[in-house]
């Protein structure tokens, strides 16, 4: 079959991923949750995933039939937002609002904080992000290949960047950014930069929308009505078979850590009756397992090459091993004569 299910092309059945970010009190909650409401109409499953100490709370009784909310502490690895996801899967929603995305960029046990503790460690320079983005990424594809319609909500921050103004130099203020990876806006279906109480940015610069729903992000308020809209969009898609994406979900992440961990874990007894739903996907899943083997071994050659790195410097610093060396480069005598006796050749019986 090859690494690509290949069939006619359809909006139907395509899941959306929506952004809405901005700084604080710019309604990215309230106007996600109302988003979501609208999108899987009045008697469908909302989850939200929060990282704000709760705060989604507060609007349990602002949104037509409720949501559920699960709660994420630190540390805010993306691994563990990837476990949360699976958990709402099992849970079973139709629609996931994540509040806030960030945090698993700079918050505690984020991206961030991941490439720092490596530096501590002694990995420094492309070595110190190789697994905080290996895990970033392991979740942004989890995002792009689950079959779940999801809006991520994002803090955002306004770089200042030097510049010339007027003939001099000057500290300038730029537009606001999502506090995230920068390409992840990319792989977005929507973007929309909050600014106060709900309302948005609408220049098409800073605002990322497909042209059939450019009318629905003129400036109005965003809500039920929103959703419904751009769930007409996609309308004709098969329900999210939750139990389909979390088996799915674990197939791609054996395959993701090489062939020797996916061939036991498609051989294992859990799986072997749940094969056949596997197999549009089993050429590409063998292709993600090579791949993998390939990445594990330049890690390897990476991770030897820097503990031979480490001890090449320790060797300049200290060319003598543990010899006494003054500042010089010469020999203590006082410490030299405490440790002669260690360094003598052992006298044999009957030596002249």
């Amino acid at each position: 079959m090859g690494i690509l299910n290949i069939t006619p092309a359809e909006r139907a059945g395509a899941h959306l991923l929506i952004q809405l970010y901005g700084p604080p009190r710019s309604g990215k909650t309230y106007t996600a949750l109302r988003i979501a409401r609208g999108m899987v109409g009045p008697r469908g499953a909302i989850g939200l995933l929060d990282t704000e100490s709760g705060r989604a709370r507060l609007y349990s009784d602002k949104v037509p039939g409720g949501f559920v909310v699960g709660e994420l502490t630190p540390p805010y690895t993306p691994r563990r937002y990837l476990e949360a996801i699976e958990e709402f899967l099992r849970y079973g929603i139709d629609i996931l609002v994540v509040d806030s995305f960030s945090h698993c960029w700079e918050g505690p046990g984020g991206v961030l904080e991941m490439a720092d503790q490596a530096e501590e460690h002694g990995k420094t320079g492309l070595l110190k992000w190789l697994r905080p983005k290996r895990d970033y990424k392991k979740l942004v594809s989890f995002l792009l290949s689950t079959r779940l319609h999801m809006i991520l909500c994002s803090r955002a921050k306004q770089p200042i960047v030097e510049a010339i103004v007027d003939g001099e130099k000057a500290l300038v203020t730029q537009p606001s950014e999502p506090i995230q990876d920068k390409r992840l806006k990319y792989e977005m279906t929507i973007v929309v930069p909050m600014t106060l109480d709900g309302g948005y940015e609408t220049d098409p610069s800073r605002l990322k929308v497909p042209g059939d729903l450019a009318h629905l992000f003129q400036g109005e308020q965003l809500d039920e009505t929103t959703g419904a809209r751009i769930a007409e969009w996609v309308k004709g898609g098969k329900p999210v078979d939750h139990a389909l994406e979390l088996l799915r979900r674990r197939a791609f992440d054996a395959a993701g850590r090489g062939s020797v961990v996916f061939s036991k874990w498609w051989n294992s007894t859990s799986v072997r009756g749940r094969r056949k739903s596997l197999r549009p996907d089993l050429d590409n899943l063998v292709s993600i397992a090579r791949a993998a083997d390939d990445e594990i071994a330049r890690d390897r050659e990476a991770d030897a090459a820097a503990r031979q790195k480490a001890v090449d410097a320790a060797l300049l610093d200290d060319p003598f091993g543990k010899n006494p060396i003054r500042g010089n480069g010469s020999l203590d005598p006082r410490m030299a004569a405490a440790t002669s006796g260690k360094n003598r050749q052992p006298a044999y019986e009957g030596a002249a």
